[in-house]
């Protein structure tokens, strides 16, 4: 997505609302596609809540999506159903995606936790990790 970005027309270019304070040394990456004034924040920011209803409507997803995501994926809010939207977004070309899933902080019955926490989270990131290869997105991505 880097290399997609930067051939779009990203540039090193000095400006001083993202100049780091007390160093105007020191360039950012401003892509030539942001905004250049008011308006056109707002009619960016105008473009991305009318964005979210379609990408947020998983019911335009095959069923086979589902089933590699597992039984949990269908669940709103469910860390299955988030690795669809993760892909979904990644597809629109959402620079950054983060995951997040509770209760990985196990002090007592580590072996129940464990296993509930596995089958939360294994077989939705690896559909994710396989949707974003079958995409060619995983090229252009970075997995932490």
């Amino acid at each position: 997505m880097l290399r997609r970005w930067i051939a779009e027309g990203a540039a090193y270019e000095p400006h001083w609302a993202y100049l780091t304070p007390g160093r105007p040394d020191v360039p950012v990456l401003k892509n030539a596609a942001w905004p250049k004034n008011d308006i056109d924040e707002f009619e960016m920011v105008f473009r991305m809540q009318v964005a979210v209803p379609e990408l947020a409507d998983l019911s335009t997803e095959p069923a086979s999506t589902f089933e590699k995501c597992g039984p949990e994926s269908k669940k709103p809010g469910s860390y299955a159903a988030n690795c669809i939207l993760a892909r979904r977004l990644a597809e629109r070309g959402v620079r950054f995606v983060q995951l997040y899933h509770r209760g990985w902080d196990q002090h007592n019955n580590c072996p129940a936790g464990l296993k509930t926490q596995c089958y939360d989270t294994d077989q939705a990131s690896a559909a994710l990790l396989s949707d974003l290869k079958e995409r060619g997105l995983l090229d252009d991505t970075l997995v932490v």
